[in-house]
């Protein structure tokens, strides 16, 4: 089972979706998932560390669950709006996470008798040909609890903790483009037009049978009047169908008022035209 682990995990090293590397963050707390059941069960009597090893093993135990709960925090920020100290600390994370692994992997390959047991890609070897002795692992985990400290002090230097998810908005502050004046916009009324030929609903016939969706998208730089422009085609053309809705989403939207808006738009055209 070491083996195919093994082999796994240097797969996923170099990993790419998209052609994009794993989301750093993501990744360090992949990295930790696995690698803290492996710290748990050298405490057991199996591999008969000394007291000493057995304290600095929980030591780095704890330190690396602390983490973990950091990187899940962090995960749900936005990469954008994170610091980039942050994305370094969460890159030295998985390193130290990898270099754990690999001692705590050799050191149960060692400690299970096994003489022969190898782990090879391509005929090129992933664990050290000398797997460390059990004199040896408590000088390495000495070696780890320094490096897992100083990874700590990094956490705590670059205020990791302090990062919140921005909640979802409950208004989007475009919102007050929808009561601006149209006046004010020039040229409002030509690209209304334009918009609402290309959102014509016929097609070459004539008939229901021809008609077809349509989607246009109004771009420009903020404050160009763009969700302004939108909504006097909206206010232009909404009585020319029986059901319609008008919402604005934000980059964080809170999806559950946005349907709760689209639900009470067209519900009350529906109750108007049954009175």
């Amino acid at each position: 089972s070491t083996t195919k682990h093994k082999q796994c995990t240097s797969y996923w090293r170099g990993k790419k979706v998209g052609g994009k590397m794993e989301v750093v963050v993501s990744a360090s707390a992949g990295v930790l998932e696995a690698l803290l059941p492996k710290l748990a069960k050298m405490l057991t009597d199996e591999y008969k560390l000394h007291k000493g090893a057995k304290e600095g093993v929980q030591y780095i135990r704890d330190e690396l669950e602390s983490m973990e709960a950091a990187l899940a925090k962090v995960s749900e920020v936005p990469p954008d709006l994170l610091d980039k100290q942050v994305k370094l600390w969460a890159t030295k994370v998985r390193k130290m996470s990898y270099n754990i692994e690999d001692t705590i992997d050799s050191f149960m390959v060692s400690s299970s008798g096994s003489s022969t047991a190898c782990c090879c890609v391509g005929g090129k070897s992933l664990l050290p040909r000398t797997y460390k002795a059990r004199g040896d692992i408590a000088a390495e985990i000495e070696r780890i609890k320094k490096e897992v400290e100083e990874v700590s002090k990094r956490r705590e230097r670059y205020k990791v903790d302090s990062i919140v998810a921005p909640a979802p908005s409950a208004s989007d502050p475009r919102l007050l483009a929808l009561y601006e004046d149209e006046a004010k916009l020039v040229g409002i009324d030509q690209s209304r037009e334009e918009i609402i030929k290309l959102l014509s609903m016929e097609g070459e016939g004539e008939g229901a049978s021809e008609q077809k969706l349509k989607l246009i998208s109004i771009v420009g730089p903020g404050g160009m009047g763009k969700t302004t422009l939108a909504n006097a085609v909206y206010q232009k053309l909404e009585g020319k169908f029986e059901c319609t809705a008008f919402v604005s989403v934000s980059l964080q939207p809170n999806m559950k008022n946005i349907l709760s808006s689209i639900l009470r738009q067209v519900t009350s055209k529906i109750k108007d035209d049954e009175v």
